[in-house]
């Protein structure tokens, strides 16, 4: 079992700073925290993998993206004050043409 030494101890089998890690017998263990001379270490890596284990059980529903913006067409200028153009024939484009006369029927007589 691991402890994280709160005290200073020294003895024959060597000495243990304060704050550091040690890799003990389940007796001495239970004997150092219960003087309060040491507490239970945990493993920070190991609870950080443990939780991601966890996480990775649980299922996740993705939320759909929200639809891209897209750029709207300008709308057509109105045709009624631009010049006409005129064609190689003559004719104007843009320009409504004249409905042509209708001949007149001859007199009778």
């Amino acid at each position: 079992m691991k402890i994280k030494m709160k005290t200073l101890m020294a003895g024959p089998a060597g000495t243990r700073q304060p704050e550091s890690v040690h890799d003990v017998s389940k007796k001495e263990a239970d004997a150092l925290i219960s003087g309060g001379y040491a507490e239970a270490y945990v493993d920070r890596d190991l609870l950080a993998k443990a939780k991601e284990e966890a996480e990775a059980e649980t299922v996740e529903t993705a939320e759909a993206p929200p639809p891209p913006e897209t750029a709207e067409q300008p709308k057509p200028k109105p045709r009624a004050n631009l010049p006409a153009k005129v064609t190689r024939k003559g004719a104007k484009v843009g320009v409504k043409a004249k409905p042509k006369a209708k001949p007149k029927p001859a007199a009778k007589k």
